[in-house]
């Protein structure tokens, strides 16, 4: 799979012409989570201590149970910049053709 710009093979894929996803994200959709995960928690404050959440994620892989076969699920860890520096998880699903981004808890 291919991310970036649309090309011819972006556009066979999506069209179902090629191989769905495999079970597992490669190395350039675990990157655009991870960029896309520290933006979010950039701009997320702590429900507890009203601090912002720091860019620092860590990517974690998910337990497979309730997803469909040609899926992956992606835990994101972050912490608020407060002084108790509060966890927060959120959950990163990919299906057949989407990715879905759950709210930091």
């Amino acid at each position: 799979m291919e991310w970036g710009l649309p090309s011819s093979s972006w556009l066979s894929w999506r069209s179902g012409a090629a191989d769905l996803p495999s079970a597992a994200p490669t190395e350039s959709e675990a990157e655009l989570v991870e960029v896309l995960a520290q933006a979010l928690a950039d701009s997320t404050v702590c429900g507890r201590c009203g601090a912002c959440l720091g860019r620092r994620v860590r990517l974690l892989p998910g337990s497979p149970s309730g997803v469909t076969p040609d899926a992956w699920r992606l835990l994101i860890v972050a912490r608020c910049r407060g002084w108790r520096r509060h966890p927060y998880i959120a959950e990163v699903v990919a299906g057949r053709w989407d990715l879905r981004f759950g709210p930091f808890c």
